[in-house]
């Protein structure tokens, strides 16, 4: 018998064992039965290999671009709540109005608003390849949207700047506890803003500078029209954003959590022992002496 013929009668065996014993159970066998499920669903089955169609494109890209969007008008929202706490201090903790999920309302539909108006001209005839391929026909509206944020994200921030520096210099000596409590609300609501705020910026000044260089510098140097739409199909700053935004504002509030906390653990506590606690016992003896004797 042929020596190659036994030798592949004898592998047989590990293979099989190795295909049904340890790659069928294996998660990364399971990860592959789940991509072979679930990307028919996502991408379709176009003749031009696996390209995402219209009607997925419509389906993933909405909810994407919709939060791409939400975060910028949410902060927005957010600084007008301050700044109404912050004119209104003196009454605004009698006053249950729910002025935040009110402008969480109104902020959340204008961003759904502002999303058909981009694309409610949009056909989506074409398929793609990536879910933040903006179509060419909604791109301009998609940019000057883009523009939009940008700005708003730039004066939203220089606000949040001049509010820092306000309750930074507020004199709380003669404020009401619940006004002083507040004020230090604020104040750490609006160093949260300022961060998240300076990402935004940071964010949207890459993608429209990328734009601007993939749409105007790089066709002076690559003529091939399909290598461009390429490079914009892999641009990644738009995912990024959408991944890092609420990351980061978590940390920051972590962070700033951890900043009041240890703030009022230095501002409050009172030491009993050692030099200090000594004085601290002799100051309130003091206290109650210049109390009894004024009555």
């Amino acid at each position: 018998m042929d020596c190659s013929l036994l030798v592949s009668l004898a592998g047989l065996a590990p293979t099989i064992r190795f295909i049904a014993v340890k790659l069928m159970p294996s998660m990364f066998h399971a990860n592959l039965k789940g991509f072979h499920v679930i990307a028919p669903i996502l991408v379709g089955t176009i003749d031009c290999e696996h390209l995402i169609g219209p009607a997925h494109f419509q389906l993933i890209s909405y909810p994407l671009l919709y939060l791409f969007g939400a975060p910028v008008l949410i902060t927005v929202a957010i600084t007008i709540e301050r700044l109404i706490a912050l004119f209104d201090r003196a009454f605004y903790e009698n006053r249950k109005i729910g002025i935040g999920p009110m402008l969480l309302g109104i902020t959340l539909t204008i961003n759904m608003i502002i999303i058909y108006i981009v694309f409610r001209n949009e056909a989506f005839q074409y398929s793609t390849f990536n879910f933040f391929l903006i179509p060419p026909s909604s791109a301009s509206s998609f940019n000057l949207l883009i523009v939009g944020l940008f700005l708003i994200n730039v004066g939203n921030f220089a606000t949040n700047l001049a509010l820092a520096r306000f309750l930074q210099r507020f004199n709380s000596k003669t404020a009401s506890l619940s006004t002083r409590y507040l004020i230090e609300e604020l104040h750490t609501s609006t160093n949260l803003t300022i961060g998240i705020s300076f990402l935004h910026n940071l964010f949207f000044a890459v993608h429209l500078i990328d734009t601007f260089a993939i749409r105007f510098l790089l066709p002076l140097v690559v003529r091939d029209a399909t290598l461009i739409n390429g490079l914009r199909g892999i641009m990644l700053v738009l995912p990024v954003y959408n991944l890092l935004a609420g990351v980061i504002a978590a940390i920051l509030m972590k962070r700033l959590n951890w900043q009041k906390s240890k703030k009022r653990r230095q501002v409050v506590s009172i030491e009993y022992s050692g030099v200090q606690g000594a004085k601290n016992h002799d100051a309130a003896i003091q206290n109650c002496w210049n109390f009894a004797v004024e009555k």
